[in-house]
């Protein structure tokens, strides 16, 4: 179940590669990025990266100071 709170939030994700910045969104249906691989509908990178940033116990990812 996708947290409410988390819907419609959009990560920007550069990637390592190519340097561009691709946009991944929190949706009803769960993570969509705009890279090629994701219009597609397959779980890209930048999708994966964002879904470790959100299950890691690192308190630290949320320190903004």
């Amino acid at each position: 179940m996708i947290n409410p709170y988390l819907e419609d939030v959009v990560w920007p994700i550069r990637s390592a590669r190519s340097g561009l910045i691709y946009n991944v969104e929190m949706t009803k249906r769960g993570l969509r990025c705009n890279c090629i691989a994701g219009t597609y509908g397959r779980k890209c990178k930048h999708a994966k990266y964002v879904t470790g940033l959100l299950m890691s116990d690192d308190d630290k990812k949320y320190d903004i100071f």
